[in-house]
């Protein structure tokens, strides 16, 4: 089986991204049981802006980045 050829391939996202960590809180026991990650751009700009800039091309690498 052939491998991915992004796989080997160490390019550059060509933006910067943060990933902030949402707490999800069970109301009733009032105790976070997990976090949800949340992409954010350099600046705080949201999801949106940040998918906005993702294309076939850094695809792969942005989702190396996010994890």
């Amino acid at each position: 089986m052939a491998a991915c050829p992004s796989c080997d391939c160490q390019s550059e996202l060509g933006f910067d991204i943060k990933m902030a960590f949402q707490p999800i809180v069970n109301v009733h026991s009032k105790n976070v049981f997990a976090f949800e990650a949340l992409v954010r751009g350099s600046n705080g700009e949201g999801a949106g802006e940040v998918l906005s800039r993702v294309n076939d091309s850094n695809k792969y690498t942005f989702d190396q980045t996010c994890r």
